[in-house]
């Protein structure tokens, strides 16, 4: 976060959106960088005070790294500092409203929130040992009070949940010559010293690479690639704690991966490869499936380490085991989650096993980075996953240690909401948007017990804070992100006024005609069409021409135009002039727009093989489990031979299954909290209303001479991955 100081100063926050799953980081094995301090096991002797606010006074800077291509379901191999601060949602100025209630609780406590139900039962996450010190010289307990949480906001857009990608079902569709295949192949069983072929991720692509099976576990076969072959003491050590230790621990709390799998063998594989790309691991839910669906499938069900990058005996190779056997259970319970969802159980489930957590430092000193929007490169990444990793610590520590882990894991729902259905199916009241809420005021306090505190771990309190704001200040913020403002007038009262965009941007450019367009909607392992029937009947030759705008992962994910001769039974893929057929990762079905448009670009489609009858005309848009981006629109559709045209203003004919008719923006949710940290007392937090216009104010009174005020801004915009702004004004 860079913010200017003085009145009227402007802070802005850079982000990159996207996620990439199943992902570790190796501390320091990108850059050459030292390992990164989880947390410091002891703080400056600074009160707890100074220690929030402490090296933050000026602006933040940032390194840039290269971009690299990367496979599904990764573990970073890291950077220490994010490059580049990532955008966050932001609003714009208002004067405090001179009606503004005055806040008179009782003591220290929170005002408009909820109380957080008692944990229940259940085991805790197990925290590593010495990972983290103390975050704070002393104790902050606030009393939460029970009232009213968010202004709900009207007239919420209409967007539906996209169905989950469903592979069988898309080979059976749209693969020529798919022949149904076994559900579980007959492999026979790996010996020690055989050769396999493996296809392995690399930046070029998916390529053959050749291994040696060098031991076999009870869960395990330990395959290498020919120059690392280990030692055999080296490999029965590190299977040995991986059989004693991380399968039990992980597999107790996430469940075990699908064995017997693809292959019929009770044995996960753990591929040792040099990957050449950056990462230290990952998990392919493609080696799950046949041939016949998935081509570069191993049919073995198996995560990869990155033997080039990862030592068998160092501190971190088990850890970077346990983080990809989470993927590999989670794809067992779940195939469909969200990345930030999976990625972030990954990082505890190392946890659980015993080992640290190397990514909490990136998100301490940028706390303004996006829970849920993660960014596309691995390099930039390392902040999304020490966000994650926190975020579900707080929520096991507060709502039923593993028991939530565990109902998070194995639920349908995804992202967010996946956070919901778990809070309810464990019996609490509290939505996530609650958790997050407590989560972001934990981050600054640091409290050592009580509902803003961890539990059982120590965490530092957030850095890269606007340490002393000016009477005005714009800026922008995430969705998920939060900007923490820090304040003090001296003794007395202070107004706090905020003014927020009402809308939020859903997509990056508005609809190419009228207010509304196509859009695919957005996600990991969706696949949404939209599909309507076309009468060629009357003529010999048809043309299908479009305007299109889209922000699609390159070469991982496509949409595709295709056309049904037997009531979407089976279907045939179209090329188009802006389609390709560059398919480097295997996860094409044919030719797809991927990448980029930079803007609306009309497209057009040959359909004169099909003049003379009846058709359907489909739309469909497919996501791996990995990075998603914003998706593709479509706009103005036009056969001219046939005479017809649709300039989306309306739904018309078109059937919608995750498609969604959407206009630019999206109202915005917003989440403001205030602080009053004081000197002498517990600290109190209270949630300002904000109204549909995005305005509210707080009037905070008897701040003593010492005290601090620090707001914390947020937006809970759940559609949207956009920026928005925000201006916060400080009246004494």
């Amino acid at each position: 976060m860079k913010l200017s100081r003085g009145t009227g100063g402007r802070v802005r926050s850079m982000a990159v959106c996207g996620a990439i799953v199943g992902m570790a980081f190796l501390s320091g094995a990108c850059r050459g960088e030292v390992e990164d301090p989880a947390v410091p096991t002891s703080l400056p002797s600074t009160t707890a005070r100074e220690t929030q606010v402490a090296g933050i006074s000026g602006p933040s800077t940032a390194t840039s790294v290269p971009l690299i291509s990367t496979p599904t379901s990764v573990v970073p191999g890291t950077a220490d500092d994010p490059a580049s601060p990532r955008p966050e949602d932001a609003v714009s100025p208002t004067a405090a409203d001179s009606s503004s209630p005055t806040p008179q609780p009782s003591r220290g406590g929170v005002v408009a929130a909820p109380s957080p139900t008692a944990s229940a039962p259940g085991s805790t996450v197990v925290p590593s040992p010495g990972a983290t010190g103390p975050g704070s010289a002393s104790t902050v307990n606030p009393t939460l009070t029970p009232e009213a949480v968010f202004v709900p906001i009207p007239d919420e857009p209409d967007i539906p949940v996209p169905p989950d990608r469903d592979l069988q079902d898309l080979g059976k569709r749209l693969v020529e010559g798919y022949v149904e295949p076994q559900t579980v192949l007959a492999s026979e069983p790996f010996v020690v010293g055989q050769k396999v072929d493996f296809w392995v991720s690399r930046d070029q692509g998916r390529v053959l690479a050749s291994g040696e099976v060098a031991y076999i576990s009870e869960h395990a076969y330990w395959i290498f690639e020919n120059r690392f072959i280990p030692t055999a003491a080296d490999i029965r050590q590190v299977a040995d704690a991986f059989e004693s230790n991380v399968w039990p621990a992980v597999t107790e709390v996430f469940g075990p991966p699908l064995i017997p799998g693809i292959g019929g063998d009770d044995r996960i594989v753990v591929y040792h490869s040099n990957l050449r790309t950056g990462i230290a691991g990952y998990f392919s839910a493609a080696v799950s499936y046949p041939q016949q669906i998935i081509p570069f499938s191993n049919q073995r069900e198996a995560v990869y380490i990155a033997a080039d990058r990862v030592d068998l005996t160092g501190p971190e190779y088990l850890s970077v085991i346990a983080h990809e056997l989470q993927h590999a259970s989670h794809f067992a319970a779940d195939s469909s989650e969200d990345a930030w969802v999976n990625e972030g159980l990954s990082e505890i489930a190392a946890e659980i096993a015993g080992f640290g957590r190397s990514a909490v430092s990136a998100f301490v000193r940028l706390p303004s980075t996006s829970l849920t929007a993660w960014a596309q490169d691995i390099f930039f990444s390392r902040p999304n996953y020490g966000a994650a990793n926190l975020f579900f610590a707080f929520l096991a520590a507060h709502y039923g240690g593993n028991d939530i882990l565990s109902a998070v894991s194995r639920n349908q729902d995804d992202g967010i909401v996946s956070i919901d259905s778990a809070l309810v199916e464990q019996g609490f009241e509290e939505s996530a948007d609650d958790v997050f809420a407590d989560w972001l005021v934990a981050n600054y306090l640091s409290a050592e017990d009580g509902p803003f505190s961890y539990e059982d771990r120590s965490v530092a309190p957030v850095k890269n804070i606007y340490k002393r704001a000016p009477d005005s200040l714009t800026g922008e913020v995430m969705g998920y992100g939060a900007d923490y403002v820090v304040t003090s007038t001296g003794s007395g009262r202070m107004t706090i006024g905020f003014q927020g965009e009402p809308e939020t941007a859903l997509l990056s450019e508005p609809p190419h005609s009228g207010d509304t367009c196509w859009w695919s909607n957005q996600g990991d392992s969706i696949d949404s069409t939209l599909t309507r029937s076309v009468d060629l009947s009357a003529v010999e030759r048809a043309t299908l021409q479009y305007w299109t705008f889209y922000d699609i992962e390159e070469s991982w994910d496509y949409a595709y135009v295709m056309v049904s001769t037997d009531g979407g039974e089976t279907c045939q893929i179209l090329d188009s002039t802006l389609s390709t057929r560059t398919n480097p990762n295997g996860n094409s079905y044919g030719p797809g727009l991927t990448g980029q448009s930079g803007g609306w670009v009309q497209d057009s489609v040959d359909l004169s093989k099909y003049a003379g009858g009846q058709v359907l005309l489909r739309i469909e848009y497919v996501t791996d489990e990995a990075v998603f981006s914003k998706g593709a629109c479509f706009d103005d559709f036009k056969i001219p031979e046939i005479g017809w045209s649709d300039d989306t203003s309306t739904r018309g004919d078109w059937v919608a299954n995750g498609f969604a008719l959407v206009e630019e923006t999206v109202p915005t949710q917003y989440l403001v909290q205030v602080i009053h940290e004081k000197d002498i007392g517990d600290p109190v937090v209270y949630r300002v209303p904000v109204d549909a216009e995005g305005a509210g104010s707080l009037v905070v009174e008897d701040i003593g001479e010492d005290d601090l005020i620090v707001a914390i801004i947020s937006a809970i915009t759940r559609h949207s991955t956009s920026p928005t702004e925000y201006t916060l004004t400080i009246t004494p």
